[in-house]
């Protein structure tokens, strides 16, 4: 299930975020994520 809770999906993205400890990521903190996961940079 994706961390969106969405169901539709696009393949027009670019770059990709893993997150996997987000309470311990900077950079997790920074973006507002609080589910580990993956994310897309953009979406086109």
């Amino acid at each position: 299930m994706p961390v969106c809770g969405g169901n539709d999906f696009t393949k027009d993205w670019i770059g990709l975020i893993i997150i996997l400890k987000p309470e311990e990521s900077c950079i997790a903190k920074r973006l507002g994520i609080t589910k580990a996961g993956m994310y897309a940079i953009e979406v086109l």
